[in-house]
């Protein structure tokens, strides 16, 4: 049994295919599937080895400068000014006084 499919499903697919593409067809699209499969494996495969690649270089810049990345979205602005510009934005209550 392959999951929830048993042999007697997977037997009735088969046969449902084979009725609907006829026996020429069925090769070509077994090809077609295969190659798709491999295509994605592969360039999954190459997606993995290029984020492995960036988390390296990452590291290796983070230990040539000797700091530490700051978590994201908790990257904050030292200027005043930038800090006062957010504060008085609608919609942010940071800085007003609320009616209680």
């Amino acid at each position: 049994m392959i999951g929830r499919f048993g042999v007697l499903e997977l037997v009735l697919v088969l046969a449902i295919a084979l009725i609907v593409f006829g026996p020429k067809k069925l090769p070509e699209i077994g090809k077609a599937i295969g190659q798709t499969i491999r295509e994605f494996r592969s360039s999954t495969a190459a997606k993995d080895e290029e984020s492995e690649q960036e988390k390296q270089a990452e590291a290796a810049k983070l230990s040539e400068t000797g700091g530490e990345k700051a978590p994201e979205g908790m990257i904050e602005s030292r200027d005043p000014q930038n800090q006062t510009a957010e504060a008085e934005r609608p919609g942010n209550r940071a800085g007003t006084k609320s009616d209680e």
